[in-house]
């Protein structure tokens, strides 16, 4: 049976529905696009799920547009918030994209790929950027239809401000899926009211039938939401080995979701099925394997998969582990120094994973979670089975 394509193991709902969908892939070449709003300037392997649907589109012959939302960034998107987004200054913002793009094209085609920003338009008095163009798109709207996003009602009961830029946020994206003429728009389901508000604005302005992708989200690799702040995110610009440990980290439970977001790899066929329920660590190398060489190549993944075979088979430490500067050279809590180098989220969790007996120090280990240490040029610190930090003082 021939393998799904990407979009199709990757998409949660699509608007209107798939069989119209596709009979408009069918018809000719689609105009795709993903609206961005550069809040962060890292990309992982969460983000790469929307990402890796445009490019299985532009494999199929559809032009792809990456809408950078330099101005609705400015006011900051509310979706999934309880409380409000903190705005970036244009400098912030800049820089975010510069950063982007590289990472972005570890997945994409750059020659195959566009680039357009909503400043063109919100900025524009001629188009959307005076007061009395932009007023216009209020006649499309009801202030009871903006209001029905859950986040609002739950801010309210909260005793929490939703300011007027957030309310009127799905207004600014849904023009912009009519202002780029797009057919079709891709995001992640908290991007699904922003999305159909584009939909039904492109009905009312007389555009041409729009479609909506959203995508199943891909959790981090302890179960929970993918997050830097979790310390459970796969970046796409993590080097090889550290990508590879990462992925052979996730719960067994989570293979299906990694095999299909992550690898691009059908979950359900008879043979995957077989292989997650009777060799569970077969199968989280078999999707590490391809998600590395996706990311970086067949060369790079095989040396991953070796140098991980002879780190926890063999019992060897990695020779290329990174060096990390404390903020302190003197003697502190090493409670303290998991934080400081990024080893742990909080001093909670950092004296959680001391009390559990997951942290050793030059191999020895830490049992008491108000012990002190100063450290010194070369000091290995090991987190689980396999964070490491090396501390490098200047």
């Amino acid at each position: 049976m021939a393998q799904s394509p990407y979009w199709k193991l990757a998409a949660e709902e699509i608007y209107p529905n798939e069989r119209a969908f596709t009979r408009r892939l069918g018809e000719g070449s689609c105009h795709v696009y993903l609206g961005i709003d550069i809040t962060g300037p890292v990309v992982h392997l969460g983000h790469a799920v929307v990402l890796r649907i445009l490019k299985s589109l532009q494999e199929e012959g559809h032009r792809v547009t990456l809408l950078l939302g330099s101005f609705t960034t400015l006011i900051g998107d509310p979706s999934g918030r309880d409380s409000s987004r903190p705005v970036l200054s244009e400098a912030e913002i800049a820089q975010n994209v510069r950063t982007y793009k590289e990472q972005v094209f570890r997945i994409l085609d750059p020659k195959r790929t566009s680039f357009r920003d909503n400043s063109e338009w919100f900025t524009d008095p001629r188009a959307m950027g005076s007061l009395r163009n932009f007023l216009t798109l209020g006649h499309h709207f009801t202030a009871a239809q903006l209001w029905e996003r859950d986040m609002f009602q739950t801010r309210q009961a909260k005793g929490q401000p939703v300011t007027l830029t957030e309310f009127i946020y799905p207004v600014l994206q849904g023009y912009d899926f009519v202002a780029l003429d797009a057919d079709v728009q891709v995001g992640g389901t908290d991007q699904t009211f922003n999305m159909l508000a584009g939909r039904e604005l492109g009905k009312k302005m007389g555009t041409s039938e729009k479609f909506v992708i959203t995508t199943r989200l891909l959790t981090g690799t302890d179960g929970r939401k993918m997050s830097k702040s979790y310390h459970n995110f796969v970046g796409v610009l993590d080097e090889p080995n550290d990508m590879y440990g990462k992925l052979m980290s996730i719960r067994d439970e989570q293979l299906p979701e990694y095999f299909e977001l992550a690898a691009g790899i059908d979950a359900s066929s008879r043979a995957s099925q077989a292989l997650i329920a009777e060799d569970p660590r077969g199968a989280k190398a078999k999707m590490a394997y391809e998600v590395v060489t996706f990311y970086h190549g067949t060369t790079r993944a095989e040396q991953a998969q070796a140098a991980f075979t002879a780190q926890f088979r063999e019992g060897h430490v990695p020779t290329d582990l990174p060096e990390r500067t404390p903020s302190v050279s003197q003697a502190a809590k090493v409670a303290f120094f998991l934080v400081d180098l990024g080893l742990a989220s909080s001093k909670s969790e950092a004296m959680r994973l001391i009390e559990q007996g997951g942290v050793t120090v030059d191999e020895a280990r830490i049992e008491d979670p108000q012990a002190v240490m100063t450290p010194h040029h070369g000091m290995i610190i090991k987190v689980g089975k396999r964070r490491y930090a090396k501390v490098k003082l200047v």
